[in-house]
C-alpha cells in the first residue's frame, strides 16, 4: 500500500509514521507537514490511505480530505483513497463520517487503535501480485519486482533453472535425479537433498507470495508459464522481445544446458 502521514506537528507525524511503518513494514510510507504538499503529492501518486491531522494552518484536514477524494474536482480517482482522521478534538466526528471516512483516532493515537483501522479499512486495498522475471540469456538469474530472488541452497536455483528448462512440461523426479546428479548413484541421501531443494523452492516462492510458480504433483512438478515473465519462454513462442534478446548464450553456469537452445525449431531458423 501507499500510505501518507499528514500532520503540522513534526514529532506527532514522525511518532505515528514509526507506528504505521511498524505495523507495514512493506508498505510506500510518506510523511508531510504540510498539507499543501501532501496534496501535490497525491495528485501525482495513487494514496491507498492517509492519515491526516484535522487542525492544520493554511488548509485544516477536512478540507485535505475534500480535495483527495476528488470532491473539488482536483484529482480524479479511479481506486479509492482511504481517509483516517487524527486529532485531538472529537467534535469533528461527525463532518468526517459524513466524508465516508475509514477511522477517527483520537490523539495520542495507540498501535491498537492503527492496526483497527488498517485492518478495518471502507475501501480494502488489492493487494499486487509480484512480479516473477526469469532470465535465461547469458546466465540464469530470477528476480521479483526487480530484485534477485535468493534461495537458502546454491542448488536450488539449479533445480528451478531446469524445471524452467523445460519450457513448462511437467519433470519427474527421476529425470531431475539423472540430470543434477548426472554420475551419482540415486542413493537415499541423494533423494533426500532432492526433496530439500524442493521444500527450498517452493517455500522462497510462497514467502514471496507466489505459490503458484510451481504446479507440484506426485513425483513430478513443472514451472507455471503463465504467471512469469521469461525471455526463453518468449523465445519459444516466437516472439520478437525473446528473438532479439538471444546472444547465443543460455543459462552458462549449467552445463546440462549447453547447446539446448540450438535445439529448438525458431532458433536454428533464426541463426543459420
Amino acid at each position: 500500500m501507499n500510505i501518507i502521514v499528514v500532520d503540522d506537528e513534526k514529532i506527532v507525524m514522525e511518532d505515528l509514521a514509526e507506528t504505521v511503518r511498524s505495523l507495514r513494514p512493506d508498505d510506500e510510507i510518506n510523511t508531510f507537514t504540510r498539507a499543501d504538499e501532501a496534496l501535490a503529492y497525491c495528485i501525482g501518486h495513487h494514496v491507498d490511505v492517509a492519515f491526516l491531522d484535522i487542525q492544520m494552518p493554511e488548509m485544516d484536514g477536512l478540507t485535505l480530505a475534500e480535495k483527495i477524494i476528488g470532491k473539488d474536482g482536483d484529482k480524479k480517482n479511479d481506486r479509492k483513497t482511504n481517509i483516517i482522521f487524527v486529532t485531538a478534538y472529537n467534535q469533528y466526528a461527525t463532518d468526517a463520517f459524513d466524508m465516508y471516512a475509514s477511522g477517527y483516532l483520537l490523539k495520542p493515537t495507540s498501535a491498537q487503535n492503527v492496526r483497527k483501522s488498517l485492518e478495518n479499512l471502507r475501501y480494502p486495498v488489492e493487494k499486487e501480485s509480484p512480479v516473477i522475471e526469469i532470465r535465461c540469456f547469458g546466465k540464469f538469474e530470477v528476480f521479483c519486482n526487480g530484485f534477485p530472488i535468493s534461495f537458502k541452497n546454491i542448488r536450488t536455483k539449479e533445480l528451478f533453472a531446469y524445471l524452467v528448462n523445460a519450457n513448462g512440461t511437467s519433470c519427474s523426479n527421476g529425470e531431475i535425479l539423472g540430470v543434477l546428479w548426472e554420475g551419482q548413484s540415486v542413493t537415499d541421501s541423494v533423494k533426500s537433498q532432492l526433496r530439500n531443494l524442493v521444500a527450498d523452492m517452493r517455500g522462497t516462492f510462497s514467502e514471496l507470495g507466489c505459490d503458484d510458480v510451481i504446479v507440484k504433483k506426485r513425483n513430478r512438478m513443472a514451472v507455471n508459464r503463465s504467471v512469469v515473465s521469461c525471455d526463453y519462454f518468449d523465445y519459444m513462442d516466437g516472439k520478437e522481445e525473446g528473438l532479439s534478446k538471444f546472444m547465443g548464450e543460455y543459462m552458462e553456469q549449467f552445463s546440462w544446458a549447453e547447446d539446448n537452445v540450438i535445439k529448438a525449431p525458431e532458433i536454428s531458423r533464426v541463426f543459420r
